[in-house]
């Protein structure tokens, strides 16, 4: 049986006016799939997040946000055989 993904590592989350890039790193599971794409969750509450974006790469930019407000963010990565790991840690970021 292969190993469930890994959560992603190193999420780092950069705000500015109106946005806020996110960026993380792979974190292959050993003897696991490759990761086929990342689920970006968004949410002004860390108990509320929903996923806001699909991605194949290791970055997002999330647009039209408020300004003077703190958003709380979690990636997940999804296998080549539809399994998702756990959330990675969670981030947040408030924009000016």
């Amino acid at each position: 049986t292969m190993a469930l993904p890994n959560a992603p590592s190193s999420v780092t989350a950069v705000p500015s006016s109106g946005t806020v890039a996110l960026t993380w790193q792979e974190n292959i599971a050993y003897n696991g799939l490759p990761i086929s794409n990342y689920q970006v969750y968004q949410g002004t509450s860390p108990s509320q997040l929903t996923q806001i974006a699909t991605v194949t790469g290791l970055k997002f930019t999330s647009q039209s946000l408020a300004s003077k407000t703190t958003y709380y963010y979690q990636i997940v990565a999804v296998d080549t055989g539809h399994d998702s790991s756990p959330r990675s840690t969670e981030v947040h970021a408030t924009t000016p």
